[in-house]
C-alpha cells in the first residue's frame, strides 16, 4: 500500500549508556488514499552481557595457592576491564593442604554500568609434590647375622608429611618393608654374607607425594667374636697366699653373648676363681674386664723343721731316739752308739736335702714351681655365628 516507506531514526547510539532512553521518530511515508500520522517511540538501552570466567592455574601439593585472574568475554565498543566500576574478586577453593587433584576457581563481586555480568568457574590443578628419600644405618660395620637398624626419611619438597610404606633393599634383594610415621620408618636388618653390602630404600609415593629412591649406604659385614688377654701374664704366688691377674675380653664384629671362664694347668695345691664369674658382651664392641685370683695352699709338714724334705727329718729324729735308747742300754758302747747316731744323722740329712731339691706337684715342699695355666672362655652368642671359645695362656710361679 505504501508507495514510500517511512524513515525512522533515534537519537540513541551504540555508546548510549545502559539504562538510558532516546526518542524515536518516523517520517516520509506515502500511501495513496491514506493519511499518515506519526507517533514518537522510545529506545531503552539495556546492559550488554559480559561473562567473567575464573582462570585455571596449577600448583603443587603443599605449595602456595596461585592467584586466580578473571577472563572477560563480551566487551563491546572497544571496552576493556577499565569499563568495570568494580573489579571482581577471584580465588581458588583450595589451600596448600588440599589433596592433589582438582579444585574450583571462582570470581564474584564485579560491577560495570553498561554490562550484565555472568560468572563461570575455572579449575585449579594440584599435582603431587616431589619427595627426597634418605637412608641411615645404625652401624657402618656389623657382625654377620647381628641385627642393626635402618632408618628411612622421606622429606617433602614443599610442606606436608609423606605417608605410605618404604621398602629396604640389599642390592636387588628385598629385606623388608616398614610404614612411615611422621615421614620416618625403621627396620631391623640382618646380613649374612661377609663383605660390603650396598643398602637402599625405595618410597612408592602416596596420594600427595611422588615416590623416589635413596642413595646407597654401604655396610661392611665382618666375622664376630672376641679375644682374651691377661695383664700381667706372669705372677709369683707365695704358698699360703694368692695373686691376681686381670683378664680382658675384647669383642669384635658386634659380638653379643655371655662369656664364662675356667682355668686348667694348676698344681693340685692351687685353685682359681673369677670375679665376676662371667662377662656379658652387649654388641657394642666394648672391652670387659674380670679378675682372676689364684690361691696356693700353705705347704704341709712340721713348721719347726727345715723347709726342704720334712719327711726325711722325721727319719733323722727317729734315728736319734733309737741311738739314745741304745746309749742307755749299752753304756759300754757309748762311742759305738754315738757313731751309729752320727751315721744315721748323715744319711737322713742327705735324704732330706735330696727330697728338698725336688719339683713338680710336691704338695709338702716349698721349692719354687712354675705352672703354665690356660684360661678358657666359652660363650653362647645371642646372634650371629653362635657359641665361641677363646683361650689365653699365662705363667704362675709358686714359691
Amino acid at each position: 500500500v505504501l508507495t514510500t516507506p517511512p524513515t525512522c531514526a533515534s537519537t540513541a547510539s551504540s555508546s548510549s549508556p545502559a539504562g538510558s532512553t532516546a526518542p524515536t521518530a518516523c517520517s516520509g511515508a506515502a500511501a495513496p488514499g491514506y493519511t499518515i500520522v506519526y507517533a514518537p517511540g522510545v529506545v531503552t538501552v539495556t546492559p550488554a552481557p559480559l561473562t567473567i570466567t575464573a582462570s585455571s592455574p596449577s600448583m603443587t601439593y603443599g605449595g602456595v595457592v596461585p592467584a586466580v585472574a578473571p577472563v572477560y568475554s563480551g566487551f563491546v565498543n572497544g571496552d576493556t576491564a577499565a569499563a568495570l566500576t568494580t573489579e571482581p574478586t577471584c580465588l581458588a577453593d583450595a589451600t596448600s593442604a588440599t589433596p592433589a587433584g582438582t579444585a574450583a576457581t571462582l570470581c564474584a563481586g564485579g560491577a560495570a554500568a553498561n554490562y550484565s555480568l555472568a560468572y563461570a568457574p575455572g579449575t585449579l590443578t594440584i599435582s603431587k609434590a616431589a619427595s627426597t628419600v634418605a637412608l641411615a644405618s645404625s652401624a657402618s660395620s656389623m657382625g654377620a647375622g647381628y641385627g642393626f637398624t635402618l632408618t628411612a626419611t622421606v622429606a617433602p619438597a614443599t610442606s606436608g608429611t609423606p605417608s605410605g610404606t618404604v621398602s629396604f633393599f640389599d642390592g636387588t634383594t628385598a629385606l623388608g618393608t616398614a610404614t612411615l610415621t611422621g615421614g620416618k620408618a625403621s627396620f631391623t636388618a640382618k646380613l649374612a654374607g661377609l663383605g660390603t653390602h650396598d643398602l637402599t630404600v625405595q618410597y612408592g609415593g602416596d596420594g600427595n607425594f611422588s615416590g623416589g629412591s635413596s642413595a646407597a649406604v654401604a655396610v661392611n659385614v665382618v666375622q664376630s667374636g672376641y679375644m682374651l688377654a691377661a695383664t700381667p701374664d706372669h705372677i709369683d704366688v707365695q704358698r699360703g697366699s694368692s695373686g691376681q691377674i686381670v683378664i680382658t675380653a675384647t669383642p669384635f664384629g658386634n659380638f653379643q653373648g655371655t662369656v664364662s671362664f675356667a682355668c686348667s694347668g694348676l698344681p693340685s695345691y692351687a685353685s682359681c676363681a673369677f670375679t665376676p664369674p662371667s662377662l656379658t658382651l652387649d654388641g657394642s664392641d666394648t672391652q670387659r674386664e674380670m679378675a682372676l685370683t689364684v690361691t696356693a695352699a700353705a705347704a704341709g709338714g712340721a713348721p719347726w723343721l727345715p723347709a726342704g724334705g720334712r719327711d726325711r727329718w722325721f727319719w733323722l729324729l727317729g734315728a736319734l731316739v733309737v741311738a739314745g735308747v741304745a746309749m742307755s742300754l749299752r753304756r759300754r758302747r757309748v762311742r759305738l752308739a754315738w757313731g751309729l747316731a752320727g751315721i744315721c744323722l748323715l744319711l737322713a740329712g742327705c735324704g732330706g736335702m735330696a727330697a728338698g731339691n725336688g719339683s713338680g706337684n710336691n704338695t709338702t715342699g716349698t721349692t719354687t714351681q712354675s705352672a703354665t695355666v690356660k684360661v678358657t672362655a666359652s660363650a653362647n652368642a645371642s646372634a650371629g655365628s653362635g657359641g665361641q671359645t677363646a683361650t689365653v695362656t699365662l705363667t704362675i710361679t709358686f714359691d
